[in-house]
């Protein structure tokens, strides 16, 4: 209803696959919201319904046309369109770059999608990609030298899947296994879907991390020492 959210204190706000409606006023003036995610459902954002979200960084829409949300009068007033970055389905930025009002946003991103051949992830990309890529999912192959790039050179990577990629070996650093310290302090990536074949996680993998939310494969065998030690995960 109005003012559902208003003034709540969250930091991170998923909207259920499911909801319609924001009406007038529903998520407001929440100071320390700084990520947020609507639906694919949703057709309609009330007057002012995203007003005054002065610490969002991250908003994420997951309707493939925009022209489906009917939006109402000034719905991110007060909101810093210059410090929010947009991210939307594949195959859909120029729709929102020309859509008001999103096409206010100066940071519109779509999520990359890679078939990888091990060890080659850092000649796939270009910098800029890495520099600004949010959703990453990959197929294929992945070893060691690929989960180093994603560690060191996507600062703001916050959603790694990686559910249909085979991990190989590579030096000391065994076939199937998420490598021992492969995220650990990474201060970026918050969600993690492991690889559907991988059969451990090496030790400290995410230790230290910002990680919150990790989904593991039925297959997994082994979780080394220290995983997740000292990171936030909250859901697994």
């Amino acid at each position: 209803g109005n003012g559902a959210f208003s003034k709540s204190k969250f930091t991170s706000l998923k909207l259920p696959e499911g909801l319609l409606l924001i009406e007038d006023y529903g998520i407001t003036e929440c100071e320390s919201l700084t990520s947020l995610e609507l639906p694919s459902t949703l057709i309609s954002i009330g007057n002012y319904g995203l007003f005054g979200l002065s610490a969002l960084t991250q908003l994420t829409v997951n309707t493939t046309d925009p022209s489906n949300i009917l939006t109402g009068t000034d719905i991110f007033y007060a909101t810093p369109y210059g410090n929010v970055t947009l991210n939307v389905p594949m195959g859909t930025m120029l729709l929102y770059s020309v859509k008001n009002p999103w096409s206010n946003f100066e940071k519109i991103v779509e999520p990359i999608t890679i078939n990888l051949t091990a060890g080659t992830l850092e000649q796939s990309l270009t910098i800029e990609q890495m520099s600004k890529v949010t959703k990453l999912i990959i197929s294929g192959t992945i070893n060691q030298r690929d989960f180093a790039v994603i560690n060191s050179s996507m600062p703001n990577l916050k959603y790694l899947d990686i559910s249909d990629a085979t991990i190989t070996e590579y030096e000391i650093f065994p076939y199937q296994t998420v490598p021992f310290q492969a995220f650990k302090e990474n201060t970026s990536i918050e969600t993690f879907i492991n690889s559907k074949t991988a059969t451990s996680i090496g030790s400290e993998a995410f230790y230290s991390s910002n990680i919150k939310d990790v989904t593991l494969n039925e297959g997994l065998i082994s979780v080394d020492n220290d995983v997740f030690g000292n990171s936030k995960l909250t859901n697994i």
